[in-house]
């Protein structure tokens, strides 16, 4: 099922993550700054981050998908080779800023897909979209990763 993540600022100044069913809303339809409710824009280094947090919490990275320099999707053959170089670089943020400035300058990453240590499946996409088949875990891990990693 493919969710929206949305950050809503609370009393106390922390951000708490909610998730929606998307449906056929764009993303930008479930921010309300009335009721501090926005979502989070999750560049390449953003997922690259949600991976790491993941990866140190036991999950299996098993892809980082993306567009190349043409704006297209990359194939599965350069999935892997993004992939495979990518994430041996994770747990060093400037080694990953370099790759994604030289080999692979130009290229955008759209999302990672991982599996969750009880074996479920979760890919976090830019703008917040979320797939899943179990939102309860997702939603607990992504909350964690929200506030250590502090994104907006």
């Amino acid at each position: 099922m493919t969710n929206q993540l949305i950050l809503e600022r609370t009393s106390a100044g922390s951000d708490a993550l909610e998730m929606e069913p998307a449906g056929d809303r764009s993303p930008q339809e479930f921010e309300d700054p009335s009721r501090n409710r926005r979502v989070p824009r999750l560049g390449s280094y953003d997922l690259i981050r949600v991976a790491r947090f993941a990866k140190e919490h036991n999950y299996e990275i098993d892809a980082f998908r993306g567009l190349g320099r043409d704006g297209s999707a990359l194939t599965d053959d350069e999935t892997d080779a993004l992939t495979r170089a990518l994430l041996p670089l994770i747990d060093d943020l400037p080694a990953v800023a370099e790759a994604l400035s030289s080999t692979w300058s130009g290229y955008v990453i759209t999302s990672v897909q991982m599996t969750s240590p009880n074996l479920h499946q979760l890919r976090v996409w830019r703008m917040g979209r979320v797939d899943t088949d179990d939102t309860k875990e997702t939603k607990e891990t992504l909350q964690a990763a929200v506030t250590s990693l502090r994104l907006a």
